[in-house]
Formats: structure tokens, sequence, C-alpha cells
């Protein structure tokens, strides 16, 4: 992902996702734990929808 939104900042401090600590690539990278897998399919979507790119 190439910035941080309001959306996700707020899911982070939820705990519903996590900064990705291995990436060391542009910009930055989340995680989506295996208990949130109906978030990881919705942000997929939008993303898409938006033109974005999504890893």
């Amino acid at each position: 992902m190439k910035k941080r939104t309001r959306e996700i900042q707020q899911l982070i401090e939820l705990g519903l996702i996590v900064d990705n600590p291995i990436y060391r690539g542009k910009g930055f990278s989340i995680s989506i734990p295996p208990t949130a897998p109906y978030l990881h399919r919705a942000y997929k979507r939008k993303f898409q929808r938006e033109g974005g790119e999504y890893a």
C-alpha cells in the first residue's frame, strides 16, 4: 500500500490489522489476522474497485 489512510489507522488501533514488520519496500504493508478473513476480502475488493495496487 502506498499510504496509510485514516480507515487503515483505525483498524490498526482496533487490532483488526497489524503492520507487517518484515516488509522493507516502499510504502507499507499490513497483515490481516486469520480471525478476520472477511476483512481481507472486503479490502481487496475495495482497492480493486478504486484502481489501487493490492498484492
